[in-house]
């Protein structure tokens, strides 16, 4: 009875927060489009920090699909005002865990015993804490030092509220903003989110990285211990190592960020375009470098496997941008169905634009272009109304792994070429 009264106040309070971000956009709308008002640019700027701070209030104190999806929103960069990112990006890496006496009997549920009967060591304080759950370093009584990831308690039903309460509101956006494309993006999210509840999913995927990698000693995934996994529970190998932000690191260790980004790509060239399997959230948090400079990708909660006709589209829309070649980026496109036949030369001439502001493939130029907001919003002007642009499976994931591959571009190498750095990884596989 405690657990439905909970659930009802969750959904009332999801529900009561999307009614007030919608009705203040709408009397904005309302005012401009109906009334010929003025809208002061001003007035804009703080509606979109109020209703953020609105959001992310409420997603801290009910975690779960919320701050998933502002972990989403926030890496938007091109299309969500920046006012926004800053109030939602706080929620990128860790929210407060829960006590350790709760974690304990969420352990005993799952496994029908208590931390103390399986390890040899339980650290009581969490060494990371996300919306779904929260990792514990323990030490196997075989000696091995693990991560050990449990998740919160009803997280499946909190997950169905937000999702649900989500789709209602995505969908009457899609409509004012005529955007159908938005319902697609947010059916990938929300698939993507129900798969990372089950931990057994997760062991499976980060033993396909594994072996994917194996022959590869710059990229690691963290062993995982089957015998102790369970739909809720998840233990793997401890990764000791650092962010892969963590410039300041690597220089102490004499590690070069250039080359650990040369292996970053390299490693994503391979997932993307040959293997047709990714990790589909690598935010810093989830790649560590080692002290020996190879990587090790952790938590793959979101992991996605590409069908053999989108990963071949995707490996020749690559190819096209490698070779200036908006023809075939276009023809790409076409072939994974993102646009029509009709379509084609509209995109064509958008195409061209964008690889004309990004002469050398620099960072700085893509992250610079990214942000000429004025650019951006004229081409998704074009793109929403002129063309009927479709979001078929994995692209969603892919391009949000793209959007986060290029801010860790910003932190390891701004000034390199990217460009050159993904045609050497081109080069290596033909």
């Amino acid at each position: 009875m405690k657990k439905l009264f909970i659930f009802i106040i969750h959904a009332l309070v999801i529900t009561w927060l999307y009614i007030r971000i919608l009705s203040s956009y709408l009397w904005m709308l309302y005012a401009t489009k109906v009334l010929e008002m003025d809208y002061p640019y001003e007035k804009l700027i703080a509606k979109h920090q109020r209703n953020a701070k609105r959001y992310k209030r409420v997603a801290t104190s009910f975690r779960g699909g919320l701050i998933k999806l502002a972990q989403f929103i926030s890496t938007q960069k091109e299309l969500i005002h920046p006012i926004i990112i800053k109030e939602l990006e706080v929620l990128q890496d860790r929210v407060e865990p829960i006590p350790y006496k709760e974690i304990r009997k969420l352990f005993f549920t799952e496994v029908g015993k208590y931390p103390e009967d399986v390890f040899d060591e339980f650290e009581e304080k969490s060494v990371a804490s996300a919306s779904f759950g929260q990792v514990h370093r323990a030490k196997l009584k075989s000696g091995e030092m693990v991560a050990v990831k449990i998740q919160y308690d009803t997280m499946h039903t909190i997950l169905s509220i937000d999702m649900t309460m989500a789709g209602h509101f995505i969908k009457i956006m899609s409509k004012i903003l005529k955007r159908p494309q938005l319902i697609d993006m947010y059916k990938e999210i929300s698939d993507a989110l129900f798969m990372e509840l089950d931990y057994r999913t997760e062991a499976d995927f980060a033993e396909i990285f594994r072996e994917n990698f194996k022959n590869n000693p710059d990229i690691n995934a963290p062993k995982i211990y089957r015998e102790y996994t369970s739909e809720k529970v998840l233990v793997s190998e401890f990764i000791n190592g650092y962010r892969i932000n963590d410039v300041a690191k690597m220089k102490e260790l004499g590690i070069s960020s250039v080359k650990t980004l040369e292996k970053l790509m390299d490693s994503y060239f391979q997932q993307f375009y040959y293997d047709g399997f990714f990790h589909s959230d690598p935010h810093p948090g989830n790649i560590f470098f080692l002290e020996d400079g190879s990587i090790s990708f952790i938590d793959f909660g979101q992991a996605k496997k590409l069908d053999e006709k989108m990963k071949l589209s995707l490996k020749e829309a690559v190819v096209g941008v490698l070779t200036y070649d908006s023809d075939k980026i276009v023809k790409s496109f076409h072939l994974m169905g993102i646009i029509d036949k009709e379509s084609k030369n509209k995109l064509k001439y958008l195409v061209d634009e964008v690889l004309n502001r990004t002469p050398t493939g620099s960072a700085t130029e893509i992250r610079n272009m990214a942000m000429d907001f004025d650019f951006i919003k004229d081409k998704l002007v074009t793109i929403t109304k002129e063309m009927d642009i479709k979001f078929p499976s994995g692209i969603v994931l892919y391009g949000r792994t793209i959007v986060y591959l290029n801010g860790l571009i910003g932190f390891l190498a701004p000034k390199d070429d990217m460009f050159e750095m993904a045609r050497i990884s081109l080069m290596k596989r033909l």
